[in-house]
Parts: structure tokens; sequence; C-alpha cells
């Protein structure tokens, strides 16, 4: 039988820090307060919440406009709810730097690295504007331009199409680069011991 009376959450044996302990954690300063110090375990929570939060601010505007569009109700009003994917996506990223910022000061690393969670729409950014920039959209003028059906296609409708095709570009090194700093936040950045040291020694101890 384990003897739980020297662990610092029964339910939680692999615990081995007070700080890391769930009751401790205080949420707002973890997320708001950049000039602190962040746990292992609060972190990983920390970050799960904000993972949370911006997948359903993405899903439930989609869902409810699914739903009362299948119902044959009118859907203009609920357009406002679009609005919350940019806003919480930037709330997350701002809370997301200081949750990082936090984490790298409790481990004795560079708080300033917290700035690769930006990378990802910095370059999706910088690649769009740079493909605007440096390429023209072959907008066909003449009735040789059709959508298919035989009838021409509107000049602004092909500019909006090679908007898009930028924007898929890059959309597509946005969501690379994430995939990369998301790996790097949960198995180097979450995984740091509490107050400093080397990765490999905590598992060594």
């Amino acid at each position: 039988m384990t003897d739980t009376s020297q662990q610092i959450d029964p339910k939680r044996p692999w615990i081995d820090d007070a700080r890391d302990a769930p009751a401790t954690m205080k949420f707002l300063p973890s997320l708001l307060f950049p000039g602190g110090r962040t746990s292992r375990v609060h972190f990983t929570r920390g970050w799960t919440i904000l993972f949370f939060a911006r997948l359903f601010s993405i899903l439930i505007p989609f869902a409810l406009m699914a739903v009362f569009g299948a119902a044959g109700a009118e859907t203009q009003a609920l357009g406002v709810l679009y609005g919350l994917v940019p806003l919480t996506f930037v709330l997350t990223l701002l809370m997301s730097t200081v949750l990082h910022a936090r984490r790298l000061a409790d481990a004795e690393r560079p708080a300033a690295l917290a700035g690769l969670v930006w990378l990802p729409v910095l370059l999706g950014v910088g690649v769009f504007l740079l493909l605007v920039a440096t390429q023209s959209p072959d907008l066909a003028t003449s009735a040789d331009s059709s959508n298919g059906f035989g009838r021409p296609q509107n000049p602004q409708d092909q500019f909006q199409s090679w908007v898009s095709g930028q924007a898929s570009l890059a959309f597509l090194v946005y969501a690379i680069t994430l995939v990369c700093v998301t790996v790097w936040s949960l198995l180097w950045v979450g995984r740091l011991p509490n107050g400093g040291g080397r990765i490999k020694d905590r598992f060594a101890a």
C-alpha cells in the first residue's frame, strides 16, 4: 500500500513540488501579470485553458449558424458571433505570451523567448503581404474567362478568388509554424524544471 502521508496531492502522486499543486494555482495572475512566475504544472493547465478557449470560439459560431440554418431560421443576426474569433484569438495570444514569459522566468530561461508564440502569426501575415506585393492578379476582362458554366466571371470575383489563394498559402505557413511552436511549448517550455535546471536532470532525479 502506498504511503500518502507525505504526498503533496494524493490524487496526483506524480506531483513532487508544492508549487505545482492544482489547489494553489491562481489563473488570473498566470494569464495577465507578466512579472511573476508560473510553475510547470500550472503552465500546462493554463495552456490547456487557452487552447480550448480558442477552439470553442471557432466551433460555437459555426455550430450555431449550422443549427439555425438547418432549422430555416434567419442567421444574419448571428453573424456578429464571427467577431468572437479574431477577438478571442488576440486575447488568447496575449495571455499565452504572458504565460510563457512567466514559465520561462521561473525556469531561469530568457523570458523574451515567449515572443516565439507570435512567430506563426508574423510569418503568416508576412508571407501574405509578400505574395500580394510581388504578384499581380491575372484578371481576365473578356468573355474568355468563365466560371465553368459559360458565363463570364466578374473581375471583382476573380480578384477575391486570387486573394483567397494567397491567403491559403499564408495560412499553410501559419499552420506549419504553429505546429512547431506548439511542440516547443509543450515538450520544452512545459517540461522545464521549476526553479531552473535541465529537463533530463529532472527525470534522472
